[in-house]
């Protein structure tokens, strides 16, 4: 049987302008977020280049801890992470720091971990796990029971990694929301998520962004 859109996912997408203010378009959601309480977020890209980039550009946020997976984790790292992460969504509100595992090479180039590190005063609201593609192996059987958002940062090529992503969320119980980050010039590649997607309708994040889980819920 073919693979499809979980029917308990609601999906929504984010028109954005250009490259440049794909990042910022990200900040500023997680922020609208935080005025809804404490969440846990997925964030899932195709590149460790891009990867590289999203823990940096979030790591500075207030009230934000960010976590990482990439692909040539050892197994131990991982599951630190992962346990982390899942400590973080499921109740216990941590220090805002970036507390993903081995990868020195990004520590090296990113000085904002450390800035985020000595910002220790308030509890994080916001949870963010940032993994590329290539590290998504058993994932869906270890999140967390309470995570409810997964972003789609960058629009997959191929319908089993669109599937595989959105399937991560598909097996957690209640509301659950993907959103897709579509960008102005690359129509085509939206066309193409939109196709893998099916009969699944993907509509427009609405500029309240507290609307969103009572919008999926309805019938």
């Amino acid at each position: 049987m073919e693979a499809r859109v979980p029917v308990q996912l609601k999906q929504y997408y984010i028109a954005v302008g250009s490259r440049d203010v794909k990042l910022p378009t990200l900040v500023d959601l997680l922020e609208a977020l935080q005025a809804n309480g404490p969440f846990g977020l997925l964030v899932l890209c195709g590149a460790r280049d891009t990867l590289d980039e999203l823990v940096c550009g979030l790591a500075p946020l207030s009230r934000t801890a960010v976590h990482y997976l990439v692909a040539d984790m050892a197994e131990e790292e991982r599951g630190a992470a992962l346990e982390r992460f899942a400590r973080d969504v499921d109740g216990a509100q941590r220090p805002a720091a970036v507390l993903g595992d081995g990868a020195t090479d990004m520590d090296s180039t990113c000085a904002a971990h450390e800035e985020q590190a000595a910002r220790c005063a308030e509890p994080a609201l916001a949870h963010v796990l940032v993994a590329t593609d290539a590290a998504l192996r058993g994932l869906d059987c270890v999140l967390p029971a309470g995570l409810a958002l997964l972003v789609s940062y960058d629009c997959p090529t191929r319908k089993e990694v669109f599937l595989r992503r959105l399937a991560l969320l598909g097996r957690k119980q209640g509301a659950r929301i993907a959103v897709h980050m579509a960008v102005a010039g690359e129509a085509a590649a939206f066309r193409a998520v939109e196709a893998f997607s099916g009969a699944a309708p993907i509509d427009v994040l609405p500029v309240l962004t507290s609307d969103i889980f009572g919008r999926s819920s309805s019938p």
